[in-house]
């Protein structure tokens, strides 16, 4: 039940996250820029990890 209360909460807060989010934008353009991201979405390729070679020295 409680989960079921956050979620509906959370879902009417969206549209005043996004009127926020847009309000913020007009004096930093940078705001807006990947706007869906901050949903939890991700545009794009997924950006692969390269793998780091540790040198040991054992002497």
């Amino acid at each position: 039940m409680k989960l079921a209360i956050y979620n509906l909460l959370v879902l009417l807060l969206i549209p005043v996250f996004l009127v926020r989010i847009l309000l913020k934008s007009f004096s930093d353009i940078d705001y807006r820029i990947n706007l869906l991201n901050r949903f939890g979405y991700k545009l794009g390729a997924p950006v692969r990890k390269k793998k780091k070679n540790y040198l040991v020295s054992c002497g």
